[in-house]
């Protein structure tokens, strides 16, 4: 019985991703436009994805917000935040990785 496959078949053609797959994105802190208050908003509709932050600036809190609305009135409670020593927070949905990348300058 011949039990070879043919050259680069893994047998996953057309298969649907699975929920380990990550969409990864770059962002520069330094090109994102906060709001009046200074807070950055990032969503995302589907699937995991994890945010690579370019920054040189210092993180000083990090946590989940218990209440807390952006400039324009939108509930931000639940989120995830990170303050940075400029002034500017970014809020993102829990199940969003987000990692802190130092900017090369």
């Amino acid at each position: 019985m011949d039990q070879t496959a043919a050259s680069g078949d893994t047998g996953t053609e057309g298969a649907a991703p699975t929920a380990t797959d990550t969409d990864t994105i770059s962002l520069e802190l330094s090109d994102l436009l906060p709001d009046s208050a200074g807070n950055i908003v990032i969503e995302y509709d589907g699937g995991n994805l994890a945010v690579e932050l370019l920054t040189d600036q210092a993180v000083i809190e990090r946590g989940v917000a218990a209440e807390a609305v952006d400039a324009s009135g939108g509930d931000l409670s639940g989120f995830a935040y990170c303050a940075f020593g400029n002034g500017t927070t970014v809020f993102f949905p829990t199940d969003i990785s987000l990692h802190i990348v130092p900017a090369h300058t």
